[in-house]
């Protein structure tokens, strides 16, 4: 008669994946404070859309009283008397609708002190060496929003 080997039938061992638990557990609780973040994020915009509409239904502020306490008057329509200072500086890589190109703020002396007046936004010529082309406007008093960047 053949003979017949034995086998041995083992049960296999379970053991819990700690490490992926761990993973999974570090993983929630991050995407939880993301979260918690982008809803704290959502009501300070909030707030500072509340903010700009009310500085939109408000009067003129004189540069003076912005200047006492910007926090307050950020985003306030401000009238301001001065001199422009000769000079034009470009900030460099701003987008609008796609198209790179720079913002020019010159500054602007007034009886607060000197302020910068950001102009606008000019179309980059191709080369980042070659500035847009721009004169100076004759400012003697400016109308414009109050900001801190």
């Amino acid at each position: 008669m053949p003979k017949v080997s034995e086998v041995k039938v083992t049960k296999p061992t379970s053991q819990f994946p700690y490490i992926a638990t761990v993973i999974a557990f570090v993983a929630i609780v991050i995407m939880f404070g993301l979260g918690f973040w982008q809803l704290d994020r959502k009501a300070e915009k909030e707030i500072r859309l509340e903010s700009i509409e009310t500085a939109k239904l408000s009067s003129n502020i004189s540069l003076e009283k912005a200047l006492s306490n910007i926090d307050e008057y950020q985003d306030y329509i401000v009238s301001v008397k001065g001199k422009i200072i000769n000079k034009a500086f470009y900030i460099d890589n701003k987008l609008l609708e796609s198209r790179a190109g720079f913002h020019v703020l010159i500054p602007y002396k007034t009886s607060a002190g000197i302020v910068m007046l950001n102009l606008g936004w000019l179309p980059a010529t191709g080369l980042r060496t070659d500035f847009p082309i721009f004169k100076l406007p004759l400012l003697e008093s400016v109308e414009g929003i109050a900001h801190l960047p």
